[in-house]
């Protein structure tokens, strides 16, 4: 600091500034070592927000085989993809009726409703030979080829679905409210899909509300209706009381939840804990201001003190030979 105001301190007035730079220098090393202790919480917050982020879209498969943190990279925006064979899809025997009506969360884990990217695939794609474009995509999907559909929807989610998905997401910055926000919209879809075909819904078959769970276009005919997939030629109705939707309703029953908003919910709470340790590095900034201000103030109190006292000891040195 000296040498950046450019002061001459010999080792005389260093002795002597060196009792009041004491507890300066002792507050400025406990504000190093708080602000490492902040960076880990920060780096720590950071990485539990972009692995929940990961989980809620891909499902835990996925985000657990990133083993290394240092690849999460949470300062910037995430691009990364599972591959064909670990997408959050059944490989074989998985249509919508086999897929996105989940009995259990654990039957949901890495398929629909346990990863919204699986959802998504619900509400977009049509069951085998059906590549109606459901979401409006612009482009054709192949649907989900009875063969290999879990290679069908990885392939239609990276070249179809993916980048409307995701288009404008590097230009935001995620926050809490556009969590909240986001979430809420999809409760307040739910039920709301319902299409009535030919026939009016049946008072038995929908008793207690039975599509108030469901997500995505459905229809409502006699029967019960479910996401069994739609009739094709973008038909929704075809198909009695089927659709192309995702359906809740055994996960929301008594405490039950739904899986990938549990990990929202936690992506939620480590940005309002970042939020924080945001507020408390501007406090510790202000902190290491306030000290480096002491500092110097006390050098140039501390210089001009040794420089006055400079002329006396010049004349009291010099006074024998003047008396001569």
């Amino acid at each position: 600091m000296a040498v950046k105001y450019n002061l001459q301190f010999p080792e005389t007035k260093r002795q002597k500034l060196r009792p009041a730079f004491r507890q300066p220098i002792e507050s400025a090393l406990a504000l190093e070592s708080a602000a490492h202790a902040l960076q880990n919480r920060a780096s720590t917050s950071q990485n539990k927000a972009r692995r929940a982020a990961v989980s809620a879209f891909y499902g835990d498969n996925y985000e657990k085989s990133i083993t290394n943190d240092a690849e999460l990279k949470p300062a910037e925006p995430w691009h990364g993809k599972p591959s064909k064979t670990a997408f959050p899809w059944a490989a074989a025997t998985a249509q919508h009726t086999e897929m996105c009506t989940p009995a259990t969360a654990a039957e949901a884990a890495n398929r629909p409703v346990g990863a919204l990217a699986a959802d998504i695939i619900c509400l977009c794609l049509g069951d085998n030979g059906d590549n109606t474009d459901y979401c409006k995509l612009g482009n054709l999907p192949t649907g989900l080829t009875t063969g290999t559909p879990q290679t069908a929807a990885s392939s239609d989610w990276d070249s179809k679905i993916y980048a409307t998905c995701t288009g404008n997401a590097d230009k935001e910055q995620l926050n809490q409210t556009m969590l909240a926000a986001a979430t809420a919209t999809i409760i307040s879809d739910l039920g709301r899909g319902g299409i009535i075909g030919g026939s009016a819904p049946n008072a038995a078959g929908h008793s207690g509300h039975a599509n108030a769970a469901i997500l995505g276009a459905h229809h409502l005919g006699q029967a019960a209706p479910g996401c069994g997939g739609a009739n094709g030629n973008d038909d929704i109705i075809g198909r009695a009381s089927k659709g192309v939707c995702v359906n809740y309703k055994n996960l929301l029953q008594g405490d039950g939840y739904i899986p990938w908003m549990t990990k929202v919910n936690e992506l939620s709470m480590e940005l309002e804990v970042i939020q924080a340790i945001s507020s408390e590095g501007t406090a510790l900034v202000k902190a290491v201001q306030a000290v480096e201000q002491q500092m110097t103030t006390l050098l140039f109190v501390g210089d001009l003190i040794a420089s006055a006292e400079e002329p006396e000891k010049t004349q009291l040195a010099s006074s024998p030979s003047d008396a001569q």
